[in-house]
Parts: structure tokens; sequence; C-alpha cells
């Protein structure tokens, strides 16, 4: 127990004293040299049992007190992330254990600036060790958390366990982002394939990035949408198994406030038809070009694809299309126009083609779309205009929907697989503080992409898995169903996903619902959180930690006196109860008093408490 007073420091002292006294009263009555000095050993052993047994606490005191945040050599990281591929390191700490549970109760009783060592006594321990010691919490939280155990030493885990996904919650400046430099930098010097993703655009981290892979040998990829100069050309919809995957990228867009089911389904038809016609002419589904025929019609679009598919059954369809082309004609003295087409060659689809039981869906799509009322089909398509206007515009059209013709514009062109064959290392800054709305939708449509990646891996990739890390920064942002498909199936693609937020309700409010939050937070094995305010958080987060038993005592005395029998009567009761009870190891509100950069995680089974340092 210690949080009482050292009394064993008493004891040590009196022995040492007691020491120079018996070998004076010794000399003085001339007693025998080995009695002196088998008696003086007999003192100094005592003196120094004592001294030992109130270092151990006075130890544990001088922990309460914290010490300034620490900090760690990049060079020095990743030599060890070479060394040792098997682990991951995860700062200085100590695993949880029952007694620090019942530390951590009895101290919640108390005063813990009770027991913080003497000054004078600090300054001692601080020349003799050069560790200095705190009189004041040197950051935000209490520092005695971590002082509850002061032999700590590196919090090892296999690595292995990762590909179990993590998700890191913490509040604003509890350290996420530097938590996030810390493990890029393990995991590039590892030789895996790196993709972040920053809603926000940390200069810190990117700059991390950027240095690391420059140490290590790797190419370094950015895409930031606040410097498009300086940026790479990523093409968001280059990878996909099913060509349905476009509409369903797109349409999850739609805010689910304002889009509804009906809309939403009337979208996802509209760009399944467009995407699906694309294909059939052989051209590459883009964002400009979906736009296109979304805010200026189909007719093209389906002219090309009539041409494409009456083609493959017929060589000559065109001369019998001519006469319906011309019946729809005003005036066949000039050529036709594209509307007089298009209405021919599906006067001729319904008449030669339909009627003999042949028809082709992507027409069929098309001509739906064609054939609707303008003033509704405006309506219906009101929440993705927008959506698609703002991915469009300006340099961000360009970004995302790269023209791979055009020579005027040097920059690469990139795309998830491309990334993973080339073993790069990608950054991906959305800018979120100066167009919110635009970032959420980019960063979601990144995330689809890599779910399609994923899946193909998954189903089709041949020889050595590639170790893939994906860092999400504040995730609530991004998040969407493929993301949720990653964590579920992504272990088998390679992918490690490393998730970081602030509550579990943002998930809550971007995914819609509380059991689609559920879902997803359901596929992370492992949990670290650094100092969190939220009250439903810190519930969710206990309930991952185990129970340890907790004892208690209660003592209570009384006294009395009674005159029945004689004046002299006196009666007095002393009781001790000793209790204990099963409680959570991790009390809930130590989750909001945890120091800048310290953390208590739970790590392949394992319940750590820590603390990183910071890159130098």
């Amino acid at each position: 127990m210690p949080w009482r007073p050292v009394y064993e420091t008493y004891a040590a002292v009196a022995w040492f004293i007691l020491c120079p006294i018996y070998i004076f009263i010794c000399f003085s009555y001339n007693l025998p040299f080995s009695a002196i000095v088998i008696g003086a050993c007999i003192v100094l052993a005592m003196a120094s049992v004592r001294f030992l047994q109130a270092w151990k606490i006075w130890e544990i005191r001088l922990s309460l007190e914290g010490t300034p945040p620490r900090s760690i050599n990049p060079a020095v990281l990743a030599k060890h992330s070479k060394d040792n591929m098997d682990s991951r390191w995860l700062g200085m700490g100590f695993d949880w254990l029952p007694e620090h549970t019942q530390r951590i109760y009895d101290l919640k009783k108390i005063d813990p600036k009770m027991f913080y060592a003497p000054k004078t006594f600090r300054l001692v321990v601080q020349k003799l060790e050069g560790t200095p010691i705190q009189s004041v919490p040197v950051s935000i939280g209490v520092p005695w958390i971590q002082g509850i155990e002061p032999n700590i030493k590196g919090v090892f885990a296999p690595y292995e366990v990762f590909y179990g996904h993590t998700l890191i919650f913490g509040t604003t400046g509890a350290g996420k982002t530097r938590l996030n430099e810390l493990l890029v930098t393990q995991d590039i010097h590892r030789g895996n394939v790196v993709i972040q993703i920053d809603p926000k655009g940390d200069k810190a981290l990117e700059n991390r990035m950027r240095i690391e892979c420059e140490r290590a040998g790797r190419r370094f990829i950015k895409f930031h949408l606040a410097f498009p100069r300086d940026s790479v050309r990523f093409d968001t919809l280059k990878n996909f198994n099913r060509p349905t995957e476009f509409a369903s990228r797109i349409s999850s867009l739609i805010p689910s406030e304002t889009g509804g089911d009906a809309f939403t389904a009337f979208a996802w038809n509209v760009l399944n038809s467009i995407n699906l016609g694309l294909l059939e002419i052989q051209e590459k589904p883009s964002l400009t070009k979906i736009r296109r025929y979304v805010e200026g019609g189909v007719e093209p679009l389906l002219e090309q694809v009539m041409i494409s598919c009456f083609s493959k059954g017929n060589p000559n369809w065109e001369v019998m299309a001519r006469r319906y082309v011309t019946n729809q004609q005003k005036d066949i003295s000039r050529p036709a126009t594209s509307t007089e087409r298009v209405k021919g060659y599906l006067a001729y689809y319904n008449s030669e083609l339909v009627q003999n039981g042949i028809t082709f869906d992507v027409i069929d799509g098309l001509v739906t779309i064609f054939e609707h009322d303008a003033a509704h089909f405006g309506k219906m398509v009101a929440n993705l205009n927008p959506i698609l206007s703002m991915l469009t515009s300006g340099e961000l059209g360009k970004m995302l929907s790269p023209d791979y013709d055009d020579e005027n514009d040097t920059r690469d062109i990139w795309d998830f697989e491309k990334i993973i064959q080339s073993d790069c290392c990608a950054y991906f800054g959305l800018d979120s503080l100066s167009d919110s709305t635009v970032s959420s939708a980019v960063g979601s449509l990144l995330l689809s992409d890599a779910a399609s990646v994923a899946g193909a891996l998954y189903n089709f990739a041949d020889g050595a898995q590639k170790k893939i890390s994906l860092f999400v920064d504040e995730a609530s942002e991004v998040v969407n169903p493929p993301f949720v498909t990653i964590l579920n199936k992504g272990r088998g693609a390679g992918f490690m996903c490393y998730v970081f937020t602030q509550t579990k309700s943002d998930f809550e409010a971007k995914l819609g619902s509380v059991s689609a939050s559920r879902q997803m937070l359901g596929n992370f094995n492992n949990l670290i959180t650094l100092r969190l305010r939220d009250g439903d958080t810190q519930e969710y987060i206990r309930e991952t930690f185990e129970e340890h038993y907790v004892t208690s005592k209660t003592l209570s005395q009384g006294a009395g006196s009674s005159s029945d029998e004689n004046l002299a009567a006196y009666a007095g009761k002393i009781s001790e109860t000793k209790t204990s009870k099963l409680e959570k190891a991790i009390p809930l509100d130590l989750l909001g008093k945890l120091p800048n950069f310290h953390y208590i995680a739970s790590v392949g089974g394992r319940v750590v408490k820590g603390e990183f340092p910071l890159l130098k």
C-alpha cells in the first residue's frame, strides 16, 4: 500500500544513525574488533533493508508527478522498425494488472498531491539520475495516472495483431496526429504500402511522410486539394470489379437527410445507365462525362450506344434503319438532326428487334432517361447535380477526372492499384477546413476506390501478399459503406487500417444510424484511446476492458458506559471489514484525465497504459 506515510524511511535513518553510535560505544569500551565489524554489518544490513523498502514506495511517489513529453530520433525509430519486423513499438508503458486497478481506486479516495515527494528530495534524485521531475503537471490531464507503475518499459505488440485493424479515439489536442506520425514512420521503413487520408491536411504529418520516404529511399505521392498544381491527379473511377460500382460510389455521396430512398434510387439508376453506356462504347467513365450527360441529356450517348449494339447483330442495320429515320425528319432535303436520328433508331429498335425478342439492357436504361419528363427528371436529380458540379468544377475536376490525352498537363495520374503495385507512399490532404462538403465527398470516393482494389486483391491476387497500411485521420468525415467492407474483409487483401476519430457519435451521424456505426466498430480488434471527454464514447471503451477485483476496508469503533451494574462499567468495540468487489479495470473518469500523448490500449488481448514520444 504506497498511499501512506513512508515509515520505512524513519527506520532506515534511525539504523544509519545507530551505526556510528554503535562503533563509538564499542571503541569506548575496547570491545573486540571482530565484534565491532559484525555488529556494524548487522546495523548497516538493517538500514539497507529498510532503505530498499522505503525506496520502493518513494519510487512510486516520485513517478506520480509525471515527466515532460519524451522525444525520439526518427533515425533510431527507423532502425528499430527494420530490425523488429515481427513487432510494433507503441512507446513506453506497462501492462495493466489488477494491482494497478487497486492502486487507482485507492488513490481516487485521497488527494494524490499529498504523496508528492519533498522538493529537496526531488532535486537530489534529479541530480543523481539526470531525470527532470516536475512539481506541476507539464500538460493537460493528471500526471499520476502513468505514475502508478514506476517501472515502465517499451510496449511491443505482435505485428500480426494489427491486421485486425486499430481504432484510435482522442479529443482535440490529445495527440492523435502525433501518434499517427509515429505509426506511419514505422510502416514506411518496414516497406509497407502506406496510404494516408488526412481530411484536415496537417502540414507536419505531410512533411514527416515526405522526409521519412526520402530517408527510406521510397517514392512519395502527394494529393492535396488546397495545392492542386503541386499535386498528382487521381482517377477515382479507374478501378472497379463490377460496372454497378460507379453508380454506388457517386450515389452514396447524396446526403441522407436530403436525398431519401426514392431520390437516391432514381439517381443510382441514372448513373448506372450512363456508366453502362460509356462502357458499351468503350469510353472510360469519369465524373466529367457523367455530369455532361446528367445535365445536358443522354441523347448523344444513346445514339452511340444504339449504333454499337445494332452493329453487333446485323452489319446492314443502317439500311433498314434509314427508313425509320426518314420518317422522323420534317425536312428530308437536309441531313437528319441528332434528335431525329435517335428517334428513328429507337423506332427501328422497337419494331425490328424488340418485336423479335432481341433487347439490350443498356439501351433500355438510357431510353428510360431519354423519354422521362424533363421537369420531373430535374426534380429527381436535384440532389445529384450539386455533387457532380462540385466534383468537376475548376481544378478539382482536372484532379479527379484526369484527361489522359491532355499533353499540356504534365502532372502524373495515379490510382490505388498503381500505388500498391509501385510500392509507394501516398498522402491525401482534403482541406476540410476550407470546404468540409467537398472534403467529405472526395474522401468517400477515395475509400470506395480503395475498397474496389481490396476486392480485386482478395479475389485475384497471386503470389506474396503486400502489406498495405491505410491511415484515416478524422475518419468520421469520410467513412462510407465501402470502407466498412474494407474493415470487414480487407485483412485477406493485406490491408491494415488505422482509424482516428474523436467520438463514436461522429460515426453514427455520418453512417446514419447507431446500428450501422456498431457494425463498423465491431470490425476493430485493437483500440487505443487518448484523452477523451465524451461520456458515451468513454462507456463504449470501458466495455472492452476486463474487470478486476478491488479490495476495500471499513473500520468502525465505538465506546460506551452503563450504570446499571456499577459506575465503572465500560464497553468498547473496534471492527474491521474487508470486502472485494468486481470493478472495471479502468475507471470511467480516468479516460478524461489522461495527459497529452498518454493512452490506454487494448491490443492483441492485452490492456496497456503507455505514452508515446514525439518525433524530433
